[in-house]
């Protein structure tokens, strides 16, 4: 379970963020990390994804760890650039926060 969730908060970090953290947002109700109602449904659903991927298809020779933190980290920076272009909140939290 935390390969996956490695993943996604470190390609969000990265790629997504772009290395920048509000620490001002983190604690605003109305921030930009507040997604919707306090959950990012595409982290969560990269998470699932990325643990059902590491149990189920990758075989112990290929690392599974690490095939899990990049295939789940990957799908999550690519999900969420897909759906900023089309949601709203979406942009906002795909957005580096100042």
């Amino acid at each position: 379970m935390f390969a996956p969730v490695a993943g996604v908060m470190v390609f969000d970090y990265l790629f997504v963020g772009r290395l920048q953290i509000s620490l001002g947002a983190l604690f605003d109700p109305k921030g930009a990390y507040r997604y919707w109602n306090g959950f990012n449904f595409v982290a969560v659903a990269w998470t699932a994804i990325g643990f059902a991927i590491c149990t189920f298809a990758v075989p112990a020779a290929w690392i599974p760890s690490l095939v899990t933190l990049f295939v789940s980290g990957t799908g999550y920076v690519l999900t969420t650039r897909l759906l900023s272009s089309r949601r709203a909140v979406a942009s906002s939290a795909a957005s580096p926060v100042p």
